[in-house]
């Protein structure tokens, strides 16, 4: 077994010492190192190297790639038709019936959590199918932003203070996410042998008959497992594509600011009535170059991560509804049923956040052409004959990047469904109420 296999294994069961992971003198490759880590194990399911991703010389053949795959893939089959098969053939000697599950946590409606974790395993399924292929056809965001940033020097390319944000922001979100990961492990595990414990029970009360038990144990136990990858995605892989967000969101601010020292420049220019073109000229060619630059590379990670967000807004939208309807079939409140619906309303929640960290980036970039704007106008008053006609191409030419900058989507979407802004999520939430408060009006 490998070095990396170890460690996850461990990684599954112990709370990692975060804070000792990290030296002082971390890097923001280091971060990006640690991430490429989370996306092969929970993500993409393959143990590989960007020199080999670089050079196109992945090998789909290699005997311990598709041994992780077929092993992966079995697991999650087998999840996905155990509750298909309950749901179906829900009377017989073989399968343990719905309703002895209803007895056993207290619960109503046991089949409604079933149905939602099909969908939830058949859809994350779909969604590692576009990964896994799109990193075979060498055209996965993650990999390709990774080959590019693979020896990125941050002390020159980002402020003290950016450098320092992006630091923390990860190295603490990274701490909380895998306490709640590993309380999460913690009561999957107790589930498990709660859940053994209650069939070895109803055995000894001849409520079950011994072959429902000997396929029902088993198979709780790899449902348990495929959920910890899928929730290992979730904080994990999903934490670092974050990062990546921030980063790039970081380097619009450093181009606001930089908008803003153009704006300084102009007035100090101004008050001492004069004028030097050609370091305005450099200010706005820098600007220029840097805001295409960043534009390419987000619209070019959006590719991948907006197949992320369309998946998991599928998964919120019937969560939050299934949700609702499995509290209406309710009598009484346990501990098992609570935890049911805590679950299913945290991934809506989960969803929203996201939406929230992403919606600021169209905010940046507005406020960018707000101040370029301001600042090209100001500087068509004052052009002056002699360089009158040079002058006003330049001013064309600006005022046309000026007008791309308004128009253009600088940001992330989910699939193709919407384009994600701060007015976006808000009107989305807005609408997802009213409709659950009907819904659960109706069903009630």
């Amino acid at each position: 077994m490998s070095k990396l296999n170890k460690n996850w294994r461990i990684f599954h069961y112990i709370v990692r010492p975060i804070m000792k992971k990290y030296s002082n003198d971390i890097k923001i490759i280091d971060i990006f190192n640690n991430g490429f880590e989370y996306l092969k194990y929970f993500t993409f399911r393959i143990d590989c190297n960007l020199d080999d991703y670089e050079q196109h010389n992945l090998r789909l053949y290699d005997k311990k790639t598709l041994k992780l795959i077929i092993k992966k893939s079995i697991f999650s089959f087998m999840v996905i038709c155990y509750p298909i098969l309950l749901l179906i053939f829900n009377k017989n000697d073989y399968l343990i019936s719905i309703d002895i599950l209803e007895q056993m946590v207290r619960t109503n409606s046991v089949d409604l959590l079933l149905m939602e974790m099909i969908i939830i395993l058949f859809l994350m399924e779909i969604m590692w199918l576009h990964l896994f292929l799109s990193i075979f056809n060498y055209k996965s965001s993650d990999m390709n932003f990774l080959v590019k940033y693979r020896n990125y020097n941050d002390e020159q390319q980002l402020s003290i203070d950016l450098r320092k944000y992006l630091i923390r922001f990860y190295i603490l979100s990274e701490y909380v996410l895998i306490i709640i990961y590993d309380i999460s492990m913690f009561g999957l595990f107790n589930m498990t042998l709660m859940h053994t414990y209650f069939c070895i029970e109803y055995y000894l009360n001849n409520r079950l008959r011994l072959i429902p038990i000997l396929l029902d144990i088993p198979m709780f136990a790899i449902t348990c497992n495929q959920i910890s990858y899928l929730l290992g995605h979730l904080f994990l892989s999903i934490n670092f594509q974050l990062f990546i967000i921030e980063f790039f969101k970081s380097q619009l601010k450093q181009l606001l600011q930089l908008s803003k020292s153009l704006l300084l420049l102009f007035y100090k220019q101004q008050r001492r009535r004069r004028r030097n073109y050609l370091v305005e000229e450099l200010f706005w060619k820098n600007f220029q170059t840097k805001y295409i630059k960043l534009f390419c590379e987000t619209k070019h990670f959006n590719q991948t991560f907006s197949i992320v967000l369309f998946y998991l807004e599928i998964i919120s939208k019937l969560s939050i509804l299934l949700a609702t309807i499995f509290f209406s079939k309710q009598k009484q409140m346990s501990l098992y049923n609570i935890t049911a619906l805590i679950s299913l309303i945290s991934l809506f929640c989960y969803t929203t956040f996201l939406y929230v960290r992403i919606s600021n980036i169209p905010t940046f970039n507005h406020k960018c052409s707000k101040i370029l704007t301001y600042l090209i106008i100001k500087r068509s008053k004052l052009l002056y004959y002699p360089y009158r006609q040079y002058q006003w191409k330049q001013t064309i030419h600006y005022n046309l990047f000026i007008q791309t900058i308004m128009n253009n989507q600088f940001g992330f979407t989910c699939g193709q469904l919407f384009f994600i802004n701060k007015y976006k999520y808000i009107e989305i939430l807005m609408i997802n109420l009213p409709i659950i408060l009907l819904f659960y009006r109706k069903i009630c």
